[in-house]
């Protein structure tokens, strides 16, 4: 094994296991919301190779051949270039999958920081990584996200790729993937997956650069009743949590959108009752559930909360309703608390409604039959 593009540490390790259990470690990290909670996301944190495979992955559970390509040597041998298609900051290196398959990296997160808000108002993910492959070649890459429980099953998953060679037109080059979604409820953890597949030829063509995992804590409160039965309306109130605390006092909301997600075989949405001063916009965007806009804006700043709609709900069928709503600013213009000044501000929030059936008539006679007789009990008492 070549050890001369190591790092001064390794290279003086003569054992190729040692070296390879050195560069296997994974630093300590502080977990945090909306920060990036991959340790080494565009393996660039040691120096990269042209290709054929070396251990320098830090951070990341390696099998197979997975590896680190510094653009600058990978790019005359055929690899990715800085000229190719892919990530406007890529860094030194990015992903390859040497010349085995399948070559696999792997890292599990501890999610114990947000265990409060994955059990209660919610944690929101968004997993995101540059993916693609050689010329018209099938290779490829995925990138997965493995929710666990605190008995190591898997709760929930998400994938993200393969980019194909029509993605990328035919050519060498990376695209962006991306996927967001909330944390299921009991998770404990995090794996974080990255598989490059080779079907053809003997150098895995799988790349990647610039992966992303972060999570984002729920700061809208939904209002809703605990229980609701079939053929009953409820309503919720969507609150954004003093989302205006750091806007500047000249600060106006100009509009706001985001996503709405319920399922529809066990409630209907009747009606969506927009804030004073705001127009419902939601007919007008195909990719944004709720919409509302108010020109001239209204000026906002301070630490108060801010009701964004009340939604209408019929009840169609038993069972446990989970309302949730969810923006993408960054994605979609359309889409969060939208200011004049200031950036966008998203909004992710949750609640659920236990939706019980019709009483039956005999249970309706005898609550009825109650109620008479305390009438009767109370005007004996008189």
């Amino acid at each position: 094994m070549n050890l001369t593009r190591f790092p001064a540490l390794c290279r003086a390790i003569p054992q190729a296991l040692a070296c390879t259990l050195l560069l296997s470690q994974a630093p300590l990290v502080s977990a945090a919301w909306n920060t990036n909670l991959l340790v080494n996301p565009g393996a660039d944190a040691t120096a990269g190779g042209d290709g054929n495979f070396v251990a320098n992955l830090p951070g990341w559970n390696v099998t197979g051949e997975l590896t680190a390509i510094d653009y600058s040597l990978g790019c005359p041998g055929g690899y990715p270039c800085l000229t190719d298609p892919g990530p406007s900051d890529p860094g030194a290196n990015h992903f390859g999958g040497g010349y085995g398959t399948p070559s696999i990296g792997r890292q599990t997160i501890d999610l114990g920081f947000a265990g409060s808000s994955i059990n209660g108002a919610g944690a929101y993910y968004a997993l995101s990584g540059w993916l693609g492959g050689y010329a018209t070649q099938e290779d490829h890459v995925t990138l997965d996200v493995n929710f666990l429980n605190a008995s190591n099953q898997i709760v929930g998953s998400k994938t993200i790729g393969p980019v194909t060679p029509t993605d990328r037109g035919g050519v060498t080059a990376m695209l962006l993937r991306e996927a967001n979604g909330w944390v299921p409820a009991g998770a404990t953890s995090a794996e974080v997956v990255l598989s490059a597949i080779r079907t053809g030829g003997s150098s895995n063509d799988g790349y990647a650069d610039s992966l992303s995992f972060s999570l984002k804590q729920a700061n809208t409160m939904l209002s809703a009743p605990n229980a609701a039965s079939v053929g009953s309306t409820f309503t919720t109130t969507v609150v954004a949590l003093s989302p205006f605390a750091s806007a500047e006092e000249s600060e106006e909301l100009l509009a706001f959108g985001f996503d709405l997600d319920f399922d529809p075989t066990l409630l209907r949405l009747t009606n969506v009752s927009m804030p004073a001063g705001f127009d419902d916009d939601s007919s007008f965007f195909e990719d944004t559930d709720v919409a509302g806009s108010s020109f001239p804006g209204l000026p906002v700043s301070g630490d108060e909360d801010f009701t964004l709609v009340t939604l209408t709900f019929e009840v169609l069928a038993e069972g446990q309703a989970f309302i949730q709503v969810s923006s993408d600013a960054a994605g979609n213009f359309n889409e969060g608390l939208i200011l004049a000044q200031g950036a966008s501000i998203d909004v992710f929030g949750r609640t659920s409604v236990a939706l019980a059936p019709v009483p039956e008539p005999s249970t309706l006679a005898l609550a009825a039959l109650g109620l008479a007789a305390l009438g009767i009990r109370r005007r004996r008492i008189a």
